[in-house]
């Protein structure tokens, strides 16, 4: 629903000298997280990995940490929900 607002959290996976044992880390607010969304008009990003639907349709979020892109997630604005093609990953 236009208006409506959808939270997200970007968690990152950190491998050190010990391969077997990874960390894991709340990355939705770094300074170095980008949040991306295409098309820009359907979602409009607030901050801290919330985003507002500011339109009816589809909409592909993904996030970037040093070039590194998480899958894409579709997020779909309108009731009745559009038809929307998979979101690239």
């Amino acid at each position: 629903m236009v208006g409506g607002v959808l939270q997200f959290n970007a968690q990152g996976t950190f491998v050190a000298t010990n391969k077997k044992k990874p960390k894991f880390r709340d990355i939705t607010n770094n300074a170095s997280t980008a949040w991306l969304d295409q098309p820009a008009n359907i979602v409009q990003y607030n901050n801290n990995g919330q985003y507002q639907a500011v339109a009816n349709g589809c909409a592909c979020v993904q996030v970037s940490v040093a070039g590194i892109l998480s899958q894409s997630v579709s997020v779909t604005v309108g009731t009745p929900s559009p038809a929307c093609t998979p979101c690239p990953q």
